[in-house]
């Protein structure tokens, strides 16, 4: 079909060819895929940014979504193409928009581990204590990968709330200790991290580390 080749060139990264169909036909870059994607947001997930720029003057706003509440940015961010986010930020993308699971750019980032990206959002007003469905902030989401560099970016944000709680009670302490992140569990209790913080199970972060991180934890705050 006409419409899938201008997706599956996109893909296949045959620039040239998609800029050839749709300027003879410019309804193609209207056209959307079965997840509510059109032209503009694959050549954003693909990295294309010179695609992306031929097709965005095709466009009315750069925040278009698919089915699932899903920017162009949110997809670059989560795919880690920075010089694509670095783009769509240029060409107003909103760093704040949230999808159908209340997840924004920022969320993809940091679980993602792209710590260029999750300094690029935050230096465009990405809001570091923007909550999803879960409650989960994109603390939450670094902490339990582990991602102590994006951690690290994190923290130093002013709108980071360290003992933030998502749904189940759970801070950014509690989802590091229950995953074995040692190296992020040491980082949050030197910046603050509450230790005797209970989830909804009556649980604290020392209850849920291992024995080693636990000793570890409680002689960090001894020493304070």
């Amino acid at each position: 079909m006409w419409t899938d080749s201008i997706f599956h060139d996109i893909y296949e990264k045959r620039v040239l060819a998609v800029k050839a169909k749709i300027e003879a036909d410019e309804n193609l870059a209207k056209i959307k895929d079965s997840a509510g994607r059109d032209a503009f947001h694959w050549a954003c997930s693909c990295n294309l940014v010179d695609l992306a720029e031929f097709l965005l003057q095709r466009k009315e706003s750069v925040n278009d979504t698919d089915d699932l509440g899903w920017t162009p940015l949110m997809t670059a961010a989560s795919a880690g193409h920075k010089s694509m986010v670095d783009f769509l930020i240029a060409n107003g993308a909103s760093t704040t928009l949230a999808n159908n699971n209340g997840q924004t750019a920022l969320h993809y980032a940091a679980s993602k581990n792209h710590a260029d990206i999750v300094c690029a959002l935050l230096e465009n007003g990405a809001y570091a204590g923007a909550k999803d469905k879960l409650g989960a902030t994109a603390l939450h989401r670094a902490a339990s990968k582990g991602n102590s560099g994006v951690v690290e970016k994190l923290l130093a944000n002013k709108d980071c709330l360290i003992n933030s709680a998502d749904s189940e009670g759970n801070t950014a302490l509690h989802l590091a200790c229950d995953e074995g992140r040692r190296q992020v569990a040491v980082m949050l209790v030197k910046e603050g991290a509450t230790l005797d913080l209970k989830n909804k199970e009556e649980k604290t972060p020392l209850d849920l580390a291992d024995v080693d991180l636990r000793k570890r934890l409680m002689l960090l705050t001894s020493k304070e």
